[in-house]
């Protein structure tokens, strides 16, 4: 026995007390020690029965933080969670039992599947079953993405499915992905066929989907998973809907999946997209792209970027801009009243601005009876505040007030 489960023993003669505070306190410190608290899990199962429902759930969230050291008490946990009333406490029993990772519990879990009425409860159930693992359990989270009424439950059994290497899922997920009324677990089916067994089947349909695709979650899902799955044969779909009016979203996604499949076809529409982006992130997006479609894409890509920066040519998000000019706003009003001083370096870092001569120009025209002290210096050029003090004058707030909107009349004109 290891010092710290010579700890662990030391508290156990603690559950048994007769003061319920104590009985929890102690459970907690059990379950810190996670797998050295596994001589304690006999003594805690014991606790399932207590009368005081506080007990109960502070011992079965002990056993799912435990995990799966607390494998030999998966038995007592199911016979609890039969008779347990408290859906609440069920609600953490059946996650417990995923964390514990025991088989046993699975003939349970998928008779409570198809008998809870309670959604919430069958939805937990579906992520346990996943985090056990994919033998008796697949049939049951197959027929609950099938038929459960709820969309919750669906989602979350589309959902657990990604991580199941087997045939079986294809033609159930692909069914709901054409069929099923909810856009959330529709998208949820097109995210779990990024991993399968034989692309084959897959990619045709896919690529038959996203041609009519209408709601933005799905198509960029489908997307993605066409990436994912190094779809090739996606290529013509993925640029013909790239020239068309879309969301930055899918955008953004698309040109990264043409990237990952190393689509060669759309160096050019890349390029034409690169030169008439509106935004940075989409310049970005395609820059990162281009560099898995070969050297001469690359070379080409670098003498448009090279034209575009000596003319500046930049894009402009004017909805951007306002989000970034806001959040100035606010900061230089946080600093002008927590700093006595500050180097001008720190202050244009703070304020989000890559060049130091833009908040220079700002500081050398503003009026110099506000309470702002410009000090240029041969080693760092400096700041000084006279707003730091909480008893601040009317007319100290006065001048802040103008300092303030100085800055957001310069932030318009820039």
């Amino acid at each position: 026995m290891n010092m710290r489960e010579k700890m662990v023993e030391h508290l156990i003669p603690n559950l048994y007390s007769e003061d319920w505070r104590s009985v929890i306190r102690t459970v907690k410190q059990i379950a810190e020690f996670k797998d050295d608290a596994q001589i304690a899990v006999k003594d805690l199962a014991k606790l399932l029965s207590n009368s005081d429902y506080r007990i109960r759930k502070t011992v079965v969230l002990a056993i799912k933080d435990i995990g799966p050291a607390a494998m030999e008490i998966a038995h007592e946990l199911v016979e609890s969670l039969r008779i347990e009333k408290n859906n609440d406490i069920r609600y953490d029993m059946i996650w417990a039992l995923g964390t514990i990772n025991n088989e046993k519990s699975i003939p349970l879990l998928t008779q409570l599947l198809t008998e809870d009425e309670n959604a919430n409860i069958r939805q937990r159930i579906i992520e346990s079953l996943g985090l056990i693992g994919f033998t008796e359990g697949l049939k049951a989270i197959l027929e609950s993405l099938k038929n459960d009424p709820s969309p919750n439950v669906r989602y979350a059994a589309a959902n657990s499915l990604r991580w199941c290497k087997c045939e079986q899922k294809v033609s159930v997920l692909l069914k709901v992905l054409k069929e099923d009324k909810d856009e959330n677990v529709r998208a949820s089916a097109a995210w779990s066929l990024g991993i399968v067994i034989d692309r084959k089947e897959v990619i045709p349909n896919l690529i038959t989907i996203i041609k009519e695709e209408q709601d933005e979650t799905v198509l960029y899902n489908i997307v993605k998973t066409l990436g994912e799955l190094r779809a090739s044969e996606a290529e013509p779909i993925l640029i013909e809907i790239l020239k068309t009016k879309i969301s930055q979203k899918v955008k953004l996604i698309i040109i990264e999946t043409l990237g990952d499949i190393g689509s060669k076809e759309a160096v050019s529409i890349l390029l034409e997209q690169y030169e008439n982006a509106p935004t940075y992130e989409i310049q970005n997006k395609i820059a990162k792209a281009i560099k898995y479609l070969g050297d001469e894409a690359i070379e080409e890509f670098e003498k448009i970027k090279a034209a575009q920066l000596k003319r500046k040519d930049f894009p402009y998000d004017d909805s951007n801009r306002k989000r970034i000019n806001k959040y100035r706003v606010n900061e230089l009003g946080n600093i002008l009243l927590s700093h006595n001083s500050i180097s001008l370096q720190l202050l244009a870092g703070l304020l989000k601005f890559d060049d130091i001569e833009i908040i220079r120009n700002w500081l050398l025209n503003l009026p110099n009876d506000l309470g702002l002290k410009f000090q240029e210096d041969i080693d760092y050029d400096k700041i000084f505040i006279n707003f730091s003090d909480p008893e601040m004058s009317s007319e100290r707030y006065s001048n802040l007030s103008k300092i303030i909107a100085n800055f957001e009349q310069f932030l318009i004109d820039i």
